[in-house]
């Protein structure tokens, strides 16, 4: 199992439009152990923000910010 400090790639992060079908995809493809979606606060904006293992044991995290206001 894949863990922060072990050699190589074992963590990736990916900006999301719709955390929730995402973590979906990921689960279709072969990803697991996903938490609940939680809130996450930047520079005074809230993020969501999944954390799980993909397909090859890797840790991903999912991070949807919010829309920027044309």
């Amino acid at each position: 199992e894949g863990l922060l400090d072990s050699n190589g790639f074992t963590c990736v992060a990916f900006l999301s439009n719709d955390i929730k079908q995402d973590t979906e995809k990921l689960k279709e493809c072969g990803g697991r152990s996903f938490t609940n979606i939680f809130e996450l606060r930047v520079n005074n904006k809230a993020l969501k923000v999944v954390l799980g293992r993909g397909p090859g044991k890797e840790i991903v995290e999912l991070i949807e910010a919010p829309r920027r206001m044309k």
